[in-house]
């Protein structure tokens, strides 16, 4: 059985945005993006990944871990 690569989303709130922080396997630093929606934070961070990888987001094999941040998840 092969092991997955495991990536990290880190969330914040800015304004009515979720601000995403994504690290990861074969990404130099941690890469910004946003959605509204928090249900929605896989689905960009996955196409993020793929896009700074250079691959169809289809190929990349890997667990997202979505983090709320402290400040955040304690309101």
């Amino acid at each position: 059985m092969n092991e997955r690569d495991a990536y990290t989303i880190t969330a914040g709130r800015s304004g009515p945005w979720w601000a995403l922080t994504v690290h990861g396997p074969g990404l130099k630093r941690g890469y910004h993006t946003q959605v509204k929606r928090l249900e929605h934070a896989e689905e960009m961070a996955r196409d993020l990944a793929a896009t700074m990888l250079d691959v169809d987001v289809s190929d990349l094999d890997a667990d997202f871990e979505l983090a709320v941040a402290d400040e955040v998840a304690s309101t």
